[in-house]
């Protein structure tokens, strides 16, 4: 194994930077056209399931199911402004399981434009994404949280700052610096296998729409890994800010195989994140 901090750039196709698999302005949905140098199997305790033509129909955590039905009609050549259905079960421990259904449209570009989520009691959560041209997520507005907006910006095919907002608790926002190089680490780690942990790495709190980025509905990937995030959270005008560290290992083929993240105050944010591939 080597640490993906302590090695040279590698000359693979940056997931961003693909022209022959460029998904904008090609009406289908592909995850190919995302995980351009191949699907992983597991990212984090997130197993992946796809069918004979490539498409992810299930991912498994823990306590999570998600499934995807497609249209009839679909195929990896085309769909533009229909709907995919990504259906959630999870196990909270007691009697009865608990069941969201998500109707996400789809844009001409292949990636959910907005999302219609039923709850377990009913409730209904409403979802607009927006893309750049490149096809990089760059807007969500969802209902919950006061109508919660973040926007995401965008330099050299990286994210380098989110920033969150709510219109019903204008007092309530966060904002996150994201960095790719340091002292240590003078060139940018290479995001070969096009991961995108929105809420661990870039504090984009999207819940269970997660998923559908690992459907290849979503965007596309960074250019690079992020190595760290400074923070800054305003809440009923309490100030709380963090600095979090990424540390990537790699295997020999220069895909990521786990993830450390510890705080500025050297205590560790979570478990390590494995990937499989």
């Amino acid at each position: 194994m080597a640490v993906i901090a302590v090695i040279m750039s590698v000359n693979f196709a940056a997931c961003s930077d693909d022209d022959d698999n460029n998904n904008n302005g090609n009406s289908g949905i592909s995850p190919q056209n995302v995980f351009t140098n191949g699907m992983p199997r597991q990212v984090a305790d997130m197993k992946i399931t796809q069918n004979e033509q490539g498409f992810v129909t299930k991912i498994e955590t823990d306590n999570i199911t998600a499934t995807f039905e497609y249209p009839n009609a679909l195929t990896k050549a085309g769909i533009a402004n229909q709907s995919v259905k990504m259906t959630i079960t999870e196990d909270t421990g007691g009697e009865q399981e608990e069941t969201f259904i998500f109707n996400m449209e789809i844009g001409s570009d292949g990636f959910v434009k907005h999302c219609s989520e039923i709850e377990e009691d009913g409730d209904r959560e409403l979802w607009d994404f927006g893309y750049t041209t490149e096809g990089n997520l760059n807007y969500m507005k969802r209902s919950e949280g006061g109508n919660e907006i973040t926007t995401i910006t965008y330099t050299d095919g990286n994210i380098t700052k989110t920033s969150t907002i709510s219109e019903d608790a204008p007092g309530a926002s966060s904002e996150y610096n994201i960095y790719y190089t340091s002292d240590e680490i003078k060139t940018p780690l290479e995001n070969k296998g096009c991961l995108m942990l929105f809420d661990a790495t870039f504090g984009i709190d999207m819940d269970e729409m997660e998923f559908a980025y690992y459907a290849g509905l979503l965007g596309k990937a960074t250019k690079n890994l992020p190595i760290r995030y400074t923070s800054k959270s305003t809440i009923s005008g309490i100030v709380f800010e963090d600095t979090i560290y990424f540390s990537w290992t790699s295997n020999a083929n220069g895909y990521p195989t786990k993830l450390s993240m510890k705080s500025l105050n050297d205590y560790t944010v979570n478990d390590d994140q494995v990937f499989i591939w």
